[in-house]
C-alpha cells in the first residue's frame, strides 16, 4: 500500500478569514485581519483606532466604537472597501459576505 501525497488540512487553516472595519468620521478608517473568534478581532482593531486616531479625536473612558464583520475567506488576492460599507473582491468586485456589528468599549 502506497502513501498518499496530499497532505491533510489543519482545522486551523478551514477557518474563516475575517476583516473588521471601523469607520471614524470624515472618511477614516481602521482595519484588523485574523481568523481568530469575531470580539477578539473586534477589539484588535478598537485598540488600534483609539492609538492611530488619538491626536485628532478625544476617546474618552467608555468610548464605544462599532466594528463591522466581514467574510474575506474567498477572495483571491486583494480586497477592498468603500465609505458605504462595502468589502469587495479587488478583482471581480464581488462583495463579501457581511458577518455581524459589534461594539467595543475602549
Amino acid at each position: 500500500m502506497t502513501k498518499s501525497k496530499v497532505k491533510p488540512v489543519k482545522a486551523e487553516e478551514t477557518e474563516q478569514v475575517k476583516v473588521a472595519l471601523i469607520f471614524v468620521g470624515r472618511g477614516g478608517s481602521t482595519y484588523c485581519v485574523g481568523r481568530d473568534e469575531n470580539i477578539k478581532i473586534a477589539t484588535r482593531a478598537a485598540k488600534e483606532c483609539k492609538r492611530v486616531w488619538k491626536g485628532q479625536y478625544k476617546f474618552s473612558k467608555g468610548t464605544v466604537l462599532t466594528c463591522h464583520l466581514y467574510d474575506i475567506t474567498d477572495v483571491i488576492d486583494l480586497w477592498g472597501y468603500d465609505l458605504s460599507g462595502n468589502v469587495y473582491d479587488d478583482k471581480t468586485k464581488k462583495a463579501c459576505p457581511y458577518i455581524e456589528k459589534i461594539k467595543v468599549v475602549v
